[in-house]
């Protein structure tokens, strides 16, 4: 297993659950950018560094949103509305949704951001 960084914790989503690193942190590795996205198909997970204004403090990486492809996006996003805010987006990114947590996710039916669909 990596040592540290966001390679770390997209190997432990790849060991664990199968996941897949996807053909977008594939680029972003090669570009030198820390953010890498890990999925199977239907989940995504978008993992990135998070940064402490502390001096001496060094990134530490997790998972920033997930990302769920849905098979029926109007009905999905009308039954979250009813609990929880939901911000439509362009019309070629997912909805963004934050839980009552704050935890942020993304909803598609056909895309989901970094997804793999169909893989």
């Amino acid at each position: 297993m990596p040592q540290a960084g966001q390679g770390q914790s997209l190997y432990f989503y790849i060991l664990m659950f199968s996941y897949r690193e996807l053909g977008a942190s594939r680029q972003r590795r090669k570009q030198g950018k820390a953010n890498r996205f890990a999925g199977d198909g239907w989940t995504n997970l978008a993992i990135y560094p998070f940064y402490s204004p502390s001096e001496g403090h060094e990134a530490r990486y997790g998972v920033n949103h997930f990302g769920f492809i849905v098979l029926d996006l109007v009905r999905k996003v009308d039954e979250f509305a009813r609990e929880i805010p939901v911000a439509k987006r362009l019309d070629s990114r997912p909805h963004r949704v934050h839980d009552r947590k704050a935890n942020m996710f993304d909803l598609s039916q056909t895309k989901g951001w970094k997804v793999d669909v169909d893989k």
